[in-house]
């Protein structure tokens, strides 16, 4: 995984964020969601400037979340999603999970980096 694919990610999670604003379930947990998922771009910028995407943990950590932001615009998307909120909720903390991932295998962030990574995951796990 390289700075290309980060910027695929960022990219994607930029669409998740727009599709969760625009859901036809309108409901808060939607809502919250977006905003959860708009504040992993700067994150996902900082990783692309730090050129930390050579370490296999960081990579990995990042690929998680990649595949929960996948999973996440599966759901905005889906308009025959049975009980939508909880599955956002679960998607949201599942993203919590993947950046608690990408904060310990990031050792060569800096202190900053390391400090939004945390706040948003605190704010996804107690959401």
């Amino acid at each position: 995984m390289d700075s290309k694919s980060l910027s695929e990610i960022q990219t994607s999670a930029d669409e998740v964020a727009s599709f969760a604003k625009d859901s036809e379930f309108g409901s808060e947990t939607f809502t919250e969601f977006s905003v959860f998922v708009e504040k992993l771009s700067p994150i996902l910028s900082e990783l692309k400037e730090n050129k930390v995407m050579d370490k296999p943990p960081i990579r990995k950590a990042v690929e998680s979340l990649e595949t929960k932001l996948r999973r996440g615009k599966a759901l905005t998307r889906s308009p025959n999603c049975q009980s939508p909120a909880k599955q956002i909720e679960d998607v949201t903390h599942d993203l919590g999970r993947s950046l608690g991932l990408v904060l310990f295998a990031s050792h060569d962030v800096s202190i900053d980096g390391k400090d939004k990574i945390e706040a948003l995951r605190k704010e996804m796990m107690n959401s």
